[in-house]
């Protein structure tokens, strides 16, 4: 009888190992599968912008060029600052622990 129990409890940890893996995979498999719709979203939004772009006149379509183009610089110089306070703050903090 002892026998029979330790063979159930080997089961029932292998199980236990099994159901764990799954919902792993589950977990793993929502994540492909958000990623995947948050591309697809991003692909549909390039389209549609490509296709009002062609639908602009010449004169609008610059102008729009224009704009992403100064909207882009912004963008850049408000990542470099950000940066450059990110490093501040890990010196500072590094120097802090070292005193």
């Amino acid at each position: 009888p002892e026998g029979d129990d330790s063979a159930s409890d080997e089961d029932a940890e292998s199980i236990a190992d099994e159901s764990e893996e799954d919902v792993e995979s589950e977990e793993e498999d929502d994540a492909v599968a958000e990623r995947k719709a948050i591309k697809k979203k991003q692909t549909e939004d390039e389209e549609a912008a490509e296709l009002a772009k062609a639908l602009m006149s010449k004169k609008a379509a610059r102008l729009y060029g224009r704009m992403q183009h100064g909207i882009a610089q912004k963008q850049a110089k408000v990542d470099n600052l950000h940066k450059k306070r990110r490093e501040i703050e890990s010196t500072r903090e590094k120097t802090k622990d070292g005193k």
